[in-house]
């Protein structure tokens, strides 16, 4: 499930640890919960946003949450696990 670099991720397989939301401008917040529960469920994972669902991948970036550190907590509060979170700023989508 672990990814070095940019390239790596947007090759992995969507499934069981990871699921892609472009989620360019938002992204539902209980879509979210869903996601991370289900992922959780899985044994863990990474929703990934920002990066378009279907193959090839592009890196479209996402502003789909103002204050991601907040979501975060309130994901965690939610639903009882750890959540992390990492920002990646992607210089090819420009």
């Amino acid at each position: 499930m672990k990814y070095n670099t940019i390239e790596e991720l947007l090759t992995a397989p969507e499934g069981e640890h990871f699921e892609f939301k472009e989620a360019k401008t938002r992204f539902d917040y209980q879509e979210a919960l869903k996601y991370c529960c289900a992922l959780a469920n899985c044994g863990g994972g990474m929703l990934v946003l920002g990066i378009t669902n279907n193959r090839p991948r592009k890196v479209v970036g996402s502003m789909a949450f103002d204050q991601p550190e907040r979501t975060r907590e309130g994901l965690m509060n939610k639903l009882r696990v750890r959540v992390n979170f990492q920002v990646i700023d992607d210089k090819r989508k420009q």
